[in-house]
């Protein structure tokens, strides 16, 4: 369950990267308004490339520099404060999300990201409210329900973050993020074969989603289902899934399976 939930909380960050956007820069127009727009534009567009590609310094770096460009744009704040969390600096990036949140106090996102640093940082009340916040301003958003579940589970109120999790998935039955929260939500009830069943659902629905794959390889290392788990940590990895522990993993799998072949031979 450790493993479980160690692989969850290192990779939520780059899950929150949004892997799945372009990585195409903006011409730059001859207007100064147009220009600041390709700077914050084209600077989030080269963060999300240098993050995918590993580069967290290039990638804080832009998106610092689109930030300082445009503080108020959405994304600005977030991207920055997330960058900042995947590196560690929890106090820089709830920082940066009061200061965003202050200019947007009703930004879905920003609040969503509060109760994910909230989390991180292990303090469940606070990640609750949060995540409350952001489903007063749009009820059944996904990934804001997804964290309110996740806390109320810290809290041992598995029952009714499994009732919340299942009215979003009724409201959004083709989103990922649900079923990767029901399958939490059945590892903490002790019920490993409804999270697989949960897990498979959500890497049908999102096949280039690195969390979920990472979330199947511990399930899988965890019953000793190597074969299984190195599939799914190689393809988190691939995804751009560079936690410890996917990599570590990895190892595990690779030399288990090797080990059952040698035997066989």
């Amino acid at each position: 369950m450790k493993t479980f939930a160690c692989v969850i909380a290192a990779s939520i960050l780059l899950a929150c990267a949004g892997g799945k956007q372009g990585a195409k820069g903006v011409q730059q127009a001859p207007a100064v308004g147009a220009a600041a727009g390709s700077t914050r534009d084209g600077g989030r567009q080269r963060g999300l490339a240098l993050e995918r590609s590993g580069d967290l310094d290039g990638a804080l770096q832009a998106y610092r520099l689109a930030y300082e460009a445009a503080p108020e744009t959405r994304w600005a704040a977030r991207d920055l404060a997330r960058i900042l969390a995947r590196r560690g600096d929890l106090r820089a990036a709830r920082s940066i999300v009061e200061a965003g949140l202050t200019r947007r106090p009703d930004d879905v996102d920003l609040l969503t990201f509060k109760a994910v640093i909230a989390r991180l940082d292990g303090d469940a009340d606070g990640a609750r409210e949060a995540a409350k916040a952001a489903l007063v301003r749009t009820p059944y958003d996904p990934a804001a329900t997804l964290e309110l579940a996740r806390a109320l589970t810290k809290q041992k109120k598995v029952v009714l973050a499994a009732a919340m999790l299942a009215r979003a998935a009724e409201a959004a039955p083709k989103d990922a993020r649900l079923r990767l929260g029901l399958a939490e939500v059945a590892r903490a009830r002790g019920d490993d074969s409804r999270a697989l069943v949960e897990l498979l659902a959500a890497a049908d629905l999102a096949p280039d989603d690195a969390a979920v794959q990472a979330a199947i390889g511990a399930l899988a290392i965890e019953h000793r289902d190597y074969a299984r788990a190195k599939a799914a940590y190689a393809r988190a990895i691939a995804l751009g899934d560079d936690s410890p522990a996917s990599s570590q993993g990895l190892s595990v799998a690779l030399a288990q399976v090797q080990g059952t072949k040698d035997k066989t031979q």
